[in-house]
């Protein structure tokens, strides 16, 4: 049984673990991805098909440009144009989200795969749709309204009280509170998919996750915080890069332009790389807290990079 307790040995057995196991499974996650992307564009479009109509029914295109029109002033501001797009964006875009809940719920079955029997195929992805849709559906919505909400209608409350340019501690202090309440919510939620993936309700997955986040809050934390790191120190050179350019003048526009093939390279190992050893070790980490025996992958000398992981 491994430990369910963290600390850095343990979380950097756990990182390499997951690491080893999406680039053993690369391929897998690629063509599973293409299938979700197209997947999903086809229900954002079925979603649009449903909604966009509903609303002009029922608002009609006077009543929409009315509301166009009133938000326009606020609109003038930087802060008051974020305060519009986050507040009543949040709560426009909700249906068009509902095809992302469901893809994420998606990988997080192939991740559960990977961790199980360290390998998965492509086609599998599409299995989890049909057995689990409404569940991940159900779960990304509990997710967003619990993280995104809060700061939606905070920010809809704002609207009125500061004319849309919040001023003073409200320029900082607004970004810097969205930041931490985001990575602490969705840091105590981290466990709903892989439970949802384990055969729980949304409902109680949710309740499991909040448990172990809070039972284990090193254990669970310092793997989501850890991804978080990751992200950061892969884009950091082009932030760097970009930071420079606007000091020193169109003068660095050539060396910017490395920047720019840096964050293609970055953006793709992301995708292939540290999305799936995200998805992978969050499996892992609840399987372990759920207390199932998981080996770790085996030490290859050299490694197998193939469509269906390591069989």
């Amino acid at each position: 049984m491994m430990m369910k307790g963290s600390s850095f040995t343990i979380l950097m057995d756990d990182l390499k673990a997951s690491f080893k196991l999406a680039v053993r499974n690369i391929l897998s996650f690629f063509f599973g991805m293409i299938g979700v992307i197209i997947v999903t564009v086809l229900l954002i479009a079925a979603v649009a098909i449903a909604v966009v109509p509903f609303v002009i029914f029922f608002l009609g295109i006077e009543g929409m440009t009315n509301a166009i029109a009133q938000l326009a002033p606020l609109m003038e501001t930087e802060g008051g144009a974020a305060m519009v797009i986050f507040g009543f964006g949040m709560i426009v875009i909700l249906p068009f989200l509902i095809p992302f809940f469901v893809s994420i719920g998606a990988l997080f079955g192939m991740g559960r795969e990977i961790a199980e029997s360290e390998g998965t195929n492509a086609e599998g992805v599409f299995s989890w749709y049909s057995r689990k849709f409404f569940s991940f559906l159900g779960g990304g919505l509990i997710i967003f309204l619990i993280s995104m909400m809060p700061l939606a209608l905070l920010m809809l409350a704002l609207i009125p009280v500061h004319g849309g340019s919040p001023g003073g501690p409200f320029a900082w202090a607004l970004p810097v509170g969205a930041f931490i309440w985001l990575t602490v919510s969705w840091g105590m939620l981290s466990m709903t998919y892989p439970a949802i993936v384990d055969g729980y309700s949304p409902i109680e997955a949710t309740k499991i996750s909040l448990k172990m986040s809070w039972t284990y809050f090193d254990r669970v934390f310092s793997t989501f915080l850890a991804f978080i790191v990751i992200v950061v120190l892969l884009f950091a050179p082009f932030a760097l890069g970009a930071f420079v350019s606007l000091t020193m003048g169109p003068e660095v526009l050539g060396p910017l332009a490395l920047f720019g093939g840096y964050v293609m390279l970055a953006v793709l190992f992301l995708d292939l790389v540290v999305l799936p050893a995200f998805i992978i070790s969050l499996n892992r980490v609840y399987m372990i807290l759920s207390g199932e025996d998981i080996t770790p992958p085996p030490e290859d000398e050299h490694p197998d990079v193939s469509l269906v992981g390591g069989i």
